[in-house]
């Protein structure tokens, strides 16, 4: 599994557009473009609404975030996101 990371939310838009995730971790507070912005485009385009997104955010309370998978609060247990990632991978 080949994993791309980018640093805010306009190269993550950029970076979708140059090869589709199977999956997408994404924090909310980006620069330039931020994560919420990110989950309204993919939900407008019909080539990228199906992707699984798990937001991962340090943003409390507790955000409600339409179209994520998951969200998962900051700080996070690398072994709990690998677990979360790979329960909801697209089985190919």
């Amino acid at each position: 599994m080949a994993a791309t990371r980018v640093g805010d939310g306009l190269a993550a838009l950029r970076a979708i557009e140059q090869h589709r995730p199977d999956l997408m971790l994404l924090d909310l507070m980006l620069p330039s473009v931020n994560g919420w912005t990110v989950m309204r485009e993919l939900a407008g385009n019909p080539s990228t609404s199906d992707i699984p997104v798990i937001v991962v955010t340090g943003v409390e309370p507790s955000p409600e975030v339409p179209n994520a998978v998951m969200v998962l609060h900051k700080p996070c247990d690398p072994d709990h996101i690998a677990r979360v990632v790979s329960d909801h991978l697209p089985r190919h």
